[in-house]
């Protein structure tokens, strides 16, 4: 009866406006079943790295009939297949959650997802190197408009009162899909099964989700859209402030990707450490950093909601805390001489620090424009995502001895200044109110009239054109 009830006032746009006190209702179960499903798509493009370990070495499962492939020497080539076909995919989320059903959307996608995960273990023994390539390509472009589509998800699912939070836990499920993944994937490769029961095992996770997501999911959002609004191109990329969070976005994922693809090889063959004390180290960074966004999300929604700081403030800070805390201990690991323990433990809160930006530039992308957040958020990533391979052709080109620290210093000292850069740029130049060209209108930028914002520091919507609807 209740489903029915909430069901028609989301029809009738009847829903409660605003309210200083949100039940619980239908909007956490979608929350809930977005957050599992992040998480179980993190886990299919997390798992190959870790699996492809297994599938290149005769010794990891006792179970003889298992089949590997020791010819596959350029691993990290292989991985990256799967974020050729990400690409292709993040910029059609902003078109797909404003044409299509976000319900049925999700439903395809992970649909899509669990059969080539099931289908990649005869596809490899088939078809070897490039069968694996091409279901890992498959994979990415199966999930890259998912990404972009998570932020249209949170403006109108979400209370903006609850948009930190609820943004947070959304977005750092990613944090516990890579950290399950990581376990999975080790004990089902080392057992009889072998590296084919990875992916089997996550394909059914997704079967599993979606008999969830047809059974409790909603065909409507929460709020009604006018679909009819132009996209303000011309607005979108002459805005500083969208700019300034494209580029602190950038920055972070460069040295997100750096920090977590190369840390495995640094405490290996710098630190000397073994490949246990590696994954254990960066299982413990994962887990007290995914807590510790709950504290600053809780902190920085706290701040906003009693009007202490403005959202934008709130936003830069935590930006700052992410960015230049990193920086600063890529800093400690390149220049202070320390005990190699010393530096195993540094890497710790270099993780919880950058864990502390989806309380930052990942959830500003809602602030700048809920209606266009899905288009924003999705170049973004896709521009963020076009340099992944920087990263790695860094240490590719200035480590040419993995185990000599003076040579990986000289790469942390890279990161930490473009990190530091890209959010000055933010700092000066990023905002955390809702953009002129929200309403779908071209704005004129030589007009500063036209170009202010249309949501004060206290967080009251000025624009008639958002006007949010909520379950309670």
């Amino acid at each position: 009866m209740c489903r029915k009830n909430t069901m028609d006032s989301l029809k009738n746009g009847n829903a409660l406006e605003k309210s200083e006190h949100y039940g619980f209702g239908v909007r956490h179960i979608q929350i809930v079943l977005i957050f599992s499903m992040v998480l179980i798509l993190c886990c299919m493009n997390t798992c190959s790295s870790t699996a492809i370990v297994a599938m290149t070495n005769n010794n990891t499962s006792g179970n003889p009939t298992i089949p590997t492939f020791t010819g596959w020497t350029d691993q990290s080539f292989i991985l990256f297949s799967y974020y050729w076909g990400y690409l292709l995919s993040l910029l059609l989320g902003g078109y797909l959650s404003r044409n299509f059903s976000f319900k049925w959307t999700m439903v395809v996608s992970v649909f899509c997802c669990s059969i080539i995960m099931e289908c990649v273990p005869f596809v490899t023994k088939t078809f070897g190197y490039f069968g694996f390539m091409a279901c890992l390509f498959s994979l990415g472009i199966s999930q890259g408009h998912v990404s972009s589509m998570l932020p249209t998800f949170i403006s109108v699912w979400v209370p903006v009162a609850e948009r930190t939070t609820t943004g947070t836990f959304i977005f750092s499920s990613k944090t516990i899909g890579t950290i399950l993944a990581l376990q999975a994937t080790g004990f089902l490769s080392r057992s009889w099964w072998g590296w084919p029961s990875v992916y089997q095992f996550f394909g059914l996770l997704g079967f599993i989700w979606i008999i969830f997501m047809a059974s409790y999911g909603f065909i409507k959002y929460g709020q009604k859209r006018n679909k009819k609004k132009r996209v303000p191109w011309r607005s979108i990329f002459t805005s500083k402030a969208t700019l300034a969070t494209w580029v602190s976005h950038i920055g972070m994922m460069l040295t997100v990707r750096l920090v977590s693809i190369e840390s495995p090889t640094y405490i290996t063959s710098v630190l000397d450490y073994s490949i246990d004390t590696s994954s254990n180290t960066l299982t413990i960074s994962q887990i007290i950093g995914y807590f510790n966004t709950f504290i600053i999300s809780a902190v920085s929604e706290f701040l906003i909601n009693r009007k202490i700081l403005s959202i934008g403030t709130t936003r830069k800070i935590c930006n700052s805390i992410a960015a230049y805390g990193s920086s600063i201990f890529l800093l400690v690991l390149a220049l202070l001489p320390m005990e190699n323990y010393e530096r195993l433990i540094m890497i710790i809160p270099l993780f919880v620090c950058m864990n502390v930006s989806f309380s930052g530039y990942d959830i500003n992308y809602n602030d700048l424009s809920p209606n266009f957040c899905s288009y924003i958020y999705g170049i973004g990533a896709f521009l963020s995502t076009s340099f992944s391979w920087v990263p790695p052709l860094l240490v590719y080109l200035m480590v040419k001895n993995q185990t000599n620290s003076r040579e990986w210093s000289n790469v942390f000292i890279i990161a930490a200044s473009v990190l530091s850069i890209s959010n000055t740029i933010f700092i000066f130049n990023g905002s955390g109110e809702v953009q002129a060209y929200d309403d779908g209108t071209e704005v004129n930028i030589e007009d500063p009239d036209e170009s202010t914002h249309l949501l004060g520091n206290s967080g009251e919507i000025k624009s008639k054109e958002y006007k949010r609807t909520y379950t309670k």
